[in-house]
């Protein structure tokens, strides 16, 4: 859907072979992909912040017991998290460490983002 509303935009169809990336770069957009892992990565340092006695922080931290249901197991949010982790190439116990002051969680999404310059999406309402 992301990408038919953006050659949409850039007035291109599918049959005129344009990558993706070069209308992307064309329209200064980022994937929604790296918008959406940002913003995930956001919300753990923000977790990562707030004292361990609050409601949010428990519920977070919490794990339930007992038997699971057949087949394969759910992928949780801290999955996720670890996934996006691997993969910008830091590790959790560094996130963890560097999570607890906001300059510093700062700084970890200079360093996840890519170098060059590139709106991101803005929510409406």
């Amino acid at each position: 859907m992301e990408m038919k509303y953006l050659r949409k935009v850039k007035g291109v169809n599918r049959l005129q072979r344009h990558r993706n990336e070069d209308i992307r770069r064309e329209l200064e957009i980022q994937p929604i992909t790296e918008y959406i892992e940002k913003r995930q990565l956001e919300w753990w340092g923000h977790l990562m912040r707030l004292p361990n006695n609050t409601p949010t922080r428990k519920i977070w931290e919490a794990r339930s017991y007992g038997k699971r249901k057949r087949g394969r197991p759910e992928e949780t949010w801290d999955d996720t998290i670890k996934k996006i982790m691997e993969k910008k190439k830091v590790t959790i116990k560094k996130g963890e460490r560097n999570g607890k002051g906001q300059e510093n969680m700062e700084k970890i999404h200079q360093e996840l983002t890519p170098k060059e310059k590139q709106p991101s999406y803005t929510l409406l309402g």
